[in-house]
């Protein structure tokens, strides 16, 4: 996805950022380090996607019950015993030493996940193959499921195929590869940074003090989202993931490199459907580490809330209401104008262009022309909804309107907004004096 970046009274932050219930990715354009204007973060959404996982089986789904079927599983619950153990030996163990660079990649493998503190590592068959396609070869398809030992309190899932062959010494496995995006032990070697319940996970060459100030700023942002929204149901992380370039980003978002050129971050979830606990912060750096503080906070505090309110966060819950009130948390307290940090919209507003319904789902499509005004339309919603509720009213308002029925967003709202006595040509009607006045007043800050 790409985007024009805003301008306004010298260089400024700009944050592209989505958050469809599973992925959410920050556009920022280059930003002097010594610039002292004030960020302008605006927000842009593609379609919703899917986990990284990928279309992942939910069932197992074998048919036969033949002894090559049972020996496989046994050799790959005997692979994953290997990991969680530490022991390469048997680790190496499991692979077909007949083919030489099947050892060698086992063994490159085996030195990037064994720096990971794994919680768990294991193999589920969907797919064993038939009996009759090979008595020596099978080609099986599994959902990995593995688990950042103080990090996730969910398994993050990523659908892989295995070759697997018969030898003497039972089934081995000959190859090893994810199906859909890359995963990060695939793409380079790994490096670990912690800060607190934070890890940053540095994939190629991507220097540790670098991660190790990663892993602080996004503590620091976690503190600052947890201290305004609570903890809810968040229990560790999440995991920041520091590629070493776009290209290798890319490819481990499984996404076109053209459309990664001007973003920041990516939060993703590879958890099961309508699970949280396996969340992803995905950092470009040569886009992320341009910024100076100001613009790096609000990135990282605007992904930590999709992260906090991933639990509420379903398809019951309206786009604009989603960005909206991650913008408001990335925002609070910032000190930034609202002026010049929406300064497109104002600019509408100022010419007597005042919206005249909430933001709809086409409104956050990426070929909108004015999707910056659009995501700066609904982070003001939530900043009028903010003012006239406070903090936790705007969490609840979100909380309910998340939890009604998956089939109708809009009824949702209406309902929510009826528990405020407040219709929605209200609550527009008065959202567009608040932006009459904010842009009369010109001093309002986020």
């Amino acid at each position: 996805m790409t985007r024009r970046a805003d301008s306004a009274a010298g260089a400024l932050v700009c944050a592209l950022l989505v958050s469809c219930l599973v992925a959410a990715c920050s556009v920022v354009p280059q930003m002097s380090p010594g610039s002292n204007a004030s960020p302008s973060l605006t927000a842009a959404s593609g379609v919703p996607g899917r986990t990284l996982a990928g279309d992942i089986p939910t069932v197992d789904q074998r048919t036969e019950s033949d002894s090559a079927s049972i020996a496989i599983a046994e050799a790959l619950s005997a692979r994953a015993a290997a990991v969680l153990s530490g022991n390469e030996a048997a680790f190496l163990a499991t692979v077909d030493r007949s083919r030489p660079a099947s050892l060698s990649d086992a063994r490159r493998m085996w030195k990037r996940i064994a720096v990971v503190p794994w919680a768990q590592w294991r193999y589920e068959i969907v797919d064993s193959g038939s009996a009759s396609d090979s008595t020596e070869m099978r080609l099986i398809t599994v959902v990995l499921h593995d688990r950042i030992e103080g990090v996730d309190s969910a398994d993050s899932l990523a659908q892989e195929s295995l070759q697997m062959v018969a030898t003497n010494a039972g089934w081995k496995v000959r190859n090893e590869s994810s199906v859909h995006a890359e995963l990060p032990w695939e793409a380079g070697d790994l490096s670990i940074a912690r800060a607190g319940e934070v890890v940053a996970l540095g994939v190629g060459d991507v220097p540790q003090d670098e991660l190790e100030e990663v892993a602080a700023r996004e503590r620091a942002a976690m503190s600052d989202v947890t201290a305004l929204l609570g903890r809810r149901q968040v229990t560790g992380g999440p995991l920041v993931v520091v590629p070493e370039d776009t290209e290798m980003m890319a490819r481990l978002l499984d996404r076109p490199e053209s459309a990664l050129q001007q973003v920041a971050a990516v939060t993703t979830t590879s958890a099961a459907e309508n699970q949280s606990g396996a969340d992803r912060v995905w950092l470009s750096r040569s886009v992320f580490d341009a910024q100076p503080p100001l613009g790096r906070m609000i990135v990282l505090r605007h992904e930590s809330t999709h992260v906090v309110l991933r639990s509420a966060s379903t398809s019951s819950t309206p786009l604009w209401l989603e960005e909206g009130i991650a913008e408001f948390v990335g925002y609070h307290g910032s000190g930034v104008r609202l002026s010049t940090a929406a300064a497109d919209l104002f600019t509408d507003v100022n010419n007597g262009n005042l919206p005249s319904a909430l933001p709809t789902s086409d409104d956050f499509d990426g070929a909108n022309p004015h999707l910056a005004r659009d995501y700066h339309a609904a982070w003001t919603l939530c900043l009028w909804l903010a003012d006239r509720l406070g903090v936790d009213g705007l969490v609840a308002f979100y909380d309910q309107v998340a939890s009604g029925p998956a089939t109708d967003s809009e009824k949702n709202v209406d309902a929510a907004l009826r528990s405020l006595s407040l219709s929605r040509s209200t609550l527009v009607q008065r959202w567009r004096t608040a932006l009459s006045n904010w842009a009369t007043e010109g001093q309002m800050h986020a």
